[in-house]
């Protein structure tokens, strides 16, 4: 159920960005989802700073979370491809969220366990449109 409502996030930030105009929502994975919404119990609201890192080196990240229960919005600023858009869920300690930059239309897709009160992030992150690259990452408020 995660991964097609992020489908559907990801969708609708493009159409928000790039001015698109039709998307789908398939899931084609037939794991027997709970149905349910991702249920929130960390508090990741606001600006978390850190940095992602790959075998080409890494990159300072800073991201501005807007939660509203479990989901999850807000920006991204990476020193090394720009500024982008958040749309994602958080669900008990897991977070999961999808990034769209700004110019180029890059979409990379971050998953992370927060470290209890949520004062921690840290994850793996893979560009999945506009490239190929993958890592993993670390922000702290």
């Amino acid at each position: 159920m995660m991964r097609r409502s992020m489908r559907w996030m990801v969708c609708t930030a493009l159409v928000a960005s790039l001015g698109l105009v039709a998307c789908s929502s398939s899931d084609d994975d037939d794991d027997n989802d709970s149905g349910g919404a991702p249920v929130a119990s960390v508090n990741v609201d606001g600006v978390y700073t850190g940095t992602r890192s790959n075998t080409n080196g890494s990159a300072n990240v800073t991201f501005n979370f807007s939660q509203n229960g479990a989901m999850l919005g807000g920006s991204y600023t990476d020193s090394s491809i720009g500024n982008g858009v958040i749309s994602g869920s958080v669900d008990g300690d897991n977070i999961e969220f999808t990034t769209v930059m700004t110019q180029g239309g890059l979409v990379v897709d971050w998953f992370g366990e927060t470290a209890g009160d949520g004062a921690t992030i840290s994850g793996t992150w893979t560009v999945t449109v506009g490239g190929s690259a993958e890592g993993t990452w670390s922000a702290a408020r």
